[in-house]
C-alpha cells in the first residue's frame, strides 16, 4: 500500500475530538428467584403442551429455542461496551456511526431503574438503539449531543420493549 493511500485510509476513518465517553453491560443480568425460575418453567411446559395438541410444532421450536437462549445467557457475563461522543458521530464498540446517519436522539432518566438513552437512525432498517447511561450525567450527555442531532422531546417513557425486558427479567 502507497503512503498516499495510508494516508487516505486514516482520514477516512477519523473520528473527530472525542467529546464524551463511557462503557456499559451488554445486557443487564438480573437476579431471578426461585418463583422467577418455577413460573417460567410452568409458562414454557405450558407452551409446550399446547404447541404439541394444535400440531404447531414451529411454536415448540421457538419456545425451546427462546429457553436456551435464556439459560445461556444466565452463564454468560455481559461484556463492556464502549460508547463515545466525537466531533463526527457515535461510536458504539468497534462501530462508529456518522452524524448524518442518526435522525434523533432522546434520553429517558427516571434513577434508580431507567437511565438510557435512545437514538434513531436515518434508515427503517436499522432499530433504534438504546444505550445504558450508567453513572453518565444526563445533562453532559444532551448537551453535547444536541450541538449535532436533534432531541425528540415527545419520548417521556422508555420503549414498551425495555419496561416488559425489565419486568420480566429477562
Amino acid at each position: 500500500m502507497s503512503n498516499q493511500e495510508n494516508t487516505t485510509k486514516s482520514e477516512d476513518f477519523n473520528k473527530g475530538k472525542l467529546l464524551l465517553s463511557w462503557s456499559f453491560p451488554e445486557f443487564t443480568k438480573y437476579e431471578r428467584s426461585k418463583r422467577w425460575y418455577i413460573t417460567a418453567s410452568a409458562i414454557t411446559i405450558l407452551f409446550l403442551f399446547y404447541s404439541v395438541f394444535t400440531f404447531n410444532f414451529l411454536l415448540a421450536v421457538i419456545v425451546v429455542m427462546a429457553a436456551m437462549i435464556v439459560l445461556m445467557r444466565e452463564k454468560a457475563d455481559p461484556r463492556d461496551i464502549s460508547f463515545s461522543i466525537t466531533e463526527r458521530g457515535i461510536e458504539i464498540g468497534e462501530k462508529f456511526y456518522p452524524y448524518r446517519d442518526i435522525k434523533r436522539f432522546s434520553i429517558i432518566y427516571e434513577p434508580p431503574n431507567v437511565k438510557v438513552l435512545y437514538l434513531e437512525f436515518k434508515f427503517k432498517m436499522k432499530p433504534r438503539f438504546s444505550v445504558q447511561l450508567e453513572n453518565q450525567n444526563p445533562n453532559e450527555a444532551r448537551k453535547v449531543l444536541k450541538e449535532y442531532l436533534d432531541e425528540d422531546l415527545d419520548r417521556e417513557s422508555e420503549s414498551v420493549s425495555d419496561a416488559l425486558g425489565r419486568w420480566l427479567k429477562i
